[in-house]
Formats: C-alpha cells, sequence, structure tokens
C-alpha cells in the first residue's frame, strides 16, 4: 500500500496529503482565537529573518553575520548562546509533518533530544503567550505519535539585544485533550459553515 503525497505550497502556507488540503496548527488556533493573530509588517517579516537564520545555524551552514543585518544579528547571538547553554540536539529542523489521525498539519520549530529525553521546543523573537501549551501538544502528537505525553514542550524567547529568557516548559498533560477538542470544535465550525 503506497503512502499518499503530503506536501507543502508555500507562497499560500497550504498542506495537502494526497491532494486534500490539510488545516494547519497555527490555522486552528487562529481561527478559534487561541493564538495571537500578529498584523503583517515589520515584526512578521523580522520574525520569520530570524526563524531563518537561526535554522541555517542549526543546519551548520556558513553565514557571514556581517550580511545579517543589525535587526537581525543580536537574535542570532541570543539563539546561539541559549543553544550552547542547553546543549540540545536537533532531530528536525523546520520539519514539516501531519497527524495522520486528526489529518492537521504543522512545521514545528525544532525536535530534537534534551537530557535524554524528547524534545518540542518552539522560537520566540519576542513575547509569547500561553498558546505554544496547545501548539507544542500537536506537534508532539505529530512527532512522536507514539507516546506524546511523556514528550518535553518547551518555548524559549530570544530577544534583539543578545538575550534570552530560560525556555518555558509545559507539562500538563490536559494540553493534549485540550488540543484534539479545538480540532473537533474547529472541523464541527466549518461543516456548519462557521468561523
Amino acid at each position: 500500500m503506497t503512502r499518499p503525497y503530503f506536501d507543502f505550497e508555500e507562497e499560500s502556507h497550504t498542506y495537502t496529503l494526497g491532494g486534500v488540503r490539510l488545516p494547519s496548527v497555527t490555522q486552528i488556533l487562529k481561527d478559534l482565537s487561541l493564538y495571537p493573530d500578529f498584523p503583517p509588517g515589520p515584526y512578521r517579516v523580522r520574525g520569520r529573518a530570524v526563524h531563518r537564520i537561526c535554522e541555517l545555524f542549526d543546519r551548520g551552514i556558513a553565514l557571514d553575520e556581517s550580511q545579517c543585518g543589525e535587526g537581525v544579528l543580536g537574535f542570532l547571538q541570543a539563539w546561539k548562546a541559549v543553544s550552547k547553554e542547553y546543549g540540545w540536539e536537533w532531530l528536525g529542523i523546520e520539519e514539516r509533518m501531519f497527524d495522520p489521525r486528526l489529518l492537521v498539519a504543522g512545521t514545528p520549530d525544532r525536535r530534537g533530544t534534551w537530557m535524554g529525553k524528547r524534545l518540542i521546543l518552539d522560537i520566540k523573537s519576542g513575547s509569547a503567550g500561553r498558546d505554544v501549551e496547545l501548539q507544542s501538544a500537536a506537534y508532539a502528537q505529530m512527532a512522536f505519535p507514539e507516546d506524546a505525553a511523556t514528550v518535553l514542550r518547551a518555548k524559549v524567547e530570544i530577544h534583539g539585544d543578545g538575550t534570552y529568557a530560560p525556555p518555558v516548559f509545559y507539562e500538563n498533560w490536559q494540553d493534549f485533550t485540550a488540543w484534539q477538542g479545538a480540532v473537533n470544535l474547529w472541523k464541527w465550525k466549518q461543516r456548519k459553515g462557521r468561523r
């Protein structure tokens, strides 16, 4: 039996499985007002640039830091510092995946290990609300479906001045049932034509 083809279209930010569109984790959380809807503009552009430069660093791609620009370089310095302090090991970097049970897709920032345990880490280039709890539960289920509840889930905030806030860990098992409930509610609203 062949597996259906999983794909991502960058421009429209659309995930498909066998040609069928899958909702994203972010889309579900935004539609249910459980995720901040950042307005387009400089913060969103900066956030993408920060994620990209951290990704290149983690992939071991040589960077000319003089070309990074002042607005991004401090974030990279913060990411290097927090990475060195915590010593995470990455199994996946910006890895697109889907949950075959819930039929939802997403791209966790990092999937890895830390202190002998599996880890899902979300990188924030600004302050992050509590929405990361559900987001991290979704990504843990996608990345480690065999036992997602035992996965370490965390966010780390890096700042433009080269500093960072210590990682915040999420340990409440109810995050998983809340995420599943959010998916079910979102799908129900879609069937009813409600937004």
